[in-house]
């Protein structure tokens, strides 16, 4: 599917010329059932207890407006590993030659970083986000996931006709959803995402080659733009059911950790 980031910012702001009444429109709820059977199936999803993602992640320059281009060379380049287990265990490993290693876990309670200078307990904006991608089912678990739904609109979402929903979290967080209008699959996301300075940025995911997996159907590339860089993942090899929960465990060093800031120390 090609990128093209004028399409992104049109979507967003996107306005028919005869705006449809919100009785012309698909629910909300209707069109994340869809997604949810244009997937697999509640039954094939919940067979799924586990997933381990191998991958690849590219970073390259970019900025809204600007064409996207992959020539040259990336700022970075890295393996990407990521194990998950339901409801909500986390595991994340990116490693960028030259540059180090950065693993982020999330056990279901707390979320801890580690890097070359050790454990951090992972807070804040950057926790709610980890937290978000721990749930197992993603988007497929609306349900709960979300504390309202509804649907704004019919856009261009990548030269894709999509009903844009808005979904918000208990928490408050907006998160925009592109349906394809065809195929009921998700295109994309718009969301905000916690930076190291605890300040959010507008992160826009472009979902595509769906691809089968033991009856489920998982995007297995991902392209993330946020202002500067345009991120690349490709999921080279997904895998079903073959996650042991030790994996979550949490060290020694983040008990630490905890114990110290319960301690006030």
């Amino acid at each position: 599917m090609t990128v093209k980031p004028t399409r992104i910012e049109r979507a967003e702001n996107a306005q028919p010329a005869d705006p449809p009444s919100s009785a012309t429109l698909p629910e909300a709820a209707s069109l994340f059932a869809k997604y949810v059977e244009a997937i697999g199936g509640e039954e094939n999803i919940d067979a799924h207890v586990s997933r381990r993602y191998r991958g690849t992640i590219e970073v390259w320059p970019w900025n809204p407006g600007e064409p996207m281009h992959s020539d040259g060379t990336p700022l970075a380049r890295g393996t990407l590993n990521m194990l998950m287990k339901s409801p909500n265990l986390l595991r994340l490993k990116i490693v960028v030659p030259g540059q180090g290693s950065r693993e982020m876990v999330y056990d279901g309670e707390i979320g801890w970083d580690q890097t070359v200078n050790g454990y951090a307990l992972v807070q804040g904006s950057t926790l709610r986000d980890l937290v978000d991608t721990a749930d197992f089912k993603g988007e497929a678990n609306y349900a709960t996931r979300y504390a309202s739904i509804e649907t704004m609109g019919e856009v261009s979402f990548q030269d894709q006709h999509a009903y844009r929903v808005k979904a918000t979290t208990p928490a408050g967080r907006e998160i925009q959803i592109f349906f394809d209008s065809q195929t009921s699959l998700i295109l994309g996301t718009q969301s905000s995402q916690a930076q190291p300075n605890g300040q959010d940025i507008i992160l826009v995911s472009i979902w595509s080659d769906y691809e089968d997996v033991d009856g489920v159907q998982y995007p297995t590339k991902i392209v993330q733009l946020v202002p500067g860089n345009r991120r690349v993942i490709e999921y080279k090899r997904i895998e079903a059911n073959v996650v042991d929960p030790f994996r979550f465990d949490r060290p020694d060093e983040v008990t630490a950790l905890l114990e110290r800031d319960a301690s006030g120390g």
